[in-house]
């Protein structure tokens, strides 16, 4: 029983050894593949509506941290670093984020406090007409540096970091800022 343990061990080590090869050719390399239950209207985070559009751009566009699972979205303590490596409450109605300085787009470029700037602008827009619209509308983004930016709220309330992090998915100003947003519906639908 113990040779029999041994052996399998060694194959599947050797089988292992053999699928690491690094002159192997990759056909699908750089494409993603995500198995959903329908297709999505959208999967640019302003303009998504359903499950299926969020599960898939959540896999593409990050938010500025995440709460634990099963944490109170009033806790600050209960957020996570995602974009954002770290935060700060100012007062009662400001927060101060900086971000990750090594976040980057698919092109290289890198993430700027513009385009946090930009992305609340785009989830606030009424002519995109954002689900998260209500949540951040009122909003300010005041930059400070290309990596520093400050969130004011209109109020003071618990769940402002949540309202901050949660409903906004970054995304690339110098990619849409040249694109109408009355005109965002078009250009990313799915159905051509």
């Amino acid at each position: 029983m113990r040779t029999w343990r041994w052996v399998n061990g060694i194959a599947i080590v050797l089988v292992g050894a053999v699928g690491c090869r690094a002159e192997r050719e990759c056909v699908d390399c750089g494409t993603v593949v995500i198995a959903a239950t329908g297709e999505p209207r959208s999967v640019l985070p302003p303009l998504v509506v359903e499950t299926v559009g969020r599960d898939i751009s959540d896999q593409v566009y990050e938010r500025l941290a995440d709460l634990t699972p099963g944490a109170a979205p009033m806790d600050p303590s209960s957020f996570r670093p995602r974009l954002a490596e770290r935060w700060e409450r100012l007062d009662e109605r400001r927060w101060r984020f900086r971000l990750r300085p090594d976040a980057r787009w698919h092109d290289g470029r890198a993430v700027t406090a513009d385009d946090v700037r930009f992305s609340f602008a785009a989830f606030a827009d009424s002519a995109i007409g954002a689900p998260a619209r209500g949540s951040v509308a009122r909003i300010a983004v005041e930059v400070e540096d290309s990596v520093t930016f400050v969130l004011r709220f209109p109020a003071p309330f618990p769940e402002q970091l949540y309202d901050a992090t949660y409903h906004v998915r970054i995304i690339p100003s110098h990619v849409w800022d040249t694109v109408p947003r009355a005109a965002w519906p078009g250009d990313t639908s799915l159905a051509r």
